[in-house]
């Protein structure tokens, strides 16, 4: 987990359908928004097998937008919820997954 400004991003290793593993970076809202929903910087740990729910990169680059997190636990991280997405929704620019190096 990247905790920093503008956006957090997680990075994880996702098995394809042919059984190869696929290294995706997705991104969430800022650190602070984040806290208000629920998340930490600790919230992940190397190695925690999670189920992430995201709107993948049009270009089908291996990158997205966290949608919902389920952690190990069953505990659920929302990152679309009221407090995370309300001071975004009328900001301009923000992250372009062409600014992302391609794999």
């Amino acid at each position: 987990m990247d905790w920093s400004n503008p956006h957090c991003l997680l990075q994880f290793d996702v098995k394809n359908e042919s059984g190869q593993v696929v290294h995706w970076i997705a991104e969430t809202q800022n650190p602070a928004k984040m806290v208000n929903a629920g998340w930490r910087k600790v919230s992940f740990k190397p190695g925690d097998e999670v189920t992430i729910t995201l709107v993948p990169a049009r270009n089908g680059q291996p990158f997205g937008q966290i949608n919902l997190v389920v952690l190990p636990n069953g505990e659920t991280l929302d990152a679309k919820t009221e407090s995370a997405t309300k001071a975004s929704a009328g900001s301009s620019g923000g992250s372009k997954s062409e600014n992302y190096p391609k794999q």
